[in-house]
């Protein structure tokens, strides 16, 4: 983040200026993905005429995306693996996951099933993706 930081500020003041970010969209030597990255921050940014982005707030703002990005992730990954129907995973959505037996299931049920009520809902699901118990 830092190396595309400096990219962009090509001044090297330590801010990044609408201007610059432009004139860095327009690189056709940057990746699509990195354009892509860059014109999602473009539109969120609240930048006009002088104003300015420091590193701060540009780590900031690029975390809260990754963010909400990872968590748009975990709901389509979650919604996936659930039955239709439902709002949580069960037994057999954890049996057809992981193509093992029931026992094994019920195994991962016991570690994830904070609220011991027999079913994954999203926020238990949530927390078992970003600590890895699996």
């Amino acid at each position: 983040m830092k190396d595309l930081f400096k990219k962009i500020d090509v001044n090297n003041d330590g801010n990044i200026t609408l201007q610059e970010l432009d004139a860095c969209l327009s690189d056709a030597n940057n990746s699509p993905s990195v354009i892509s990255d860059l014109q999602n921050l473009r539109e969120g940014l609240r930048l006009s005429g002088e104003d300015s982005l420091k590193w701060r707030d540009f780590i900031a703002m690029t975390m809260d995306r990754n963010l909400a990005f990872q968590e748009d992730n975990l709901e389509m990954v979650f919604e996936h693996f659930k039955s239709s129907g439902r709002d949580h995973l069960v037994i057999s959505d954890i049996v057809d996951l992981v193509g093992g037996s029931e026992k094994q299931a019920m195994e991962i049920m016991k570690m994830v099933d904070e609220n011991s009520d027999g079913r994954i809902d999203f926020s238990e699901f949530r927390k078992m993706m970003q600590e890895e118990k699996i």
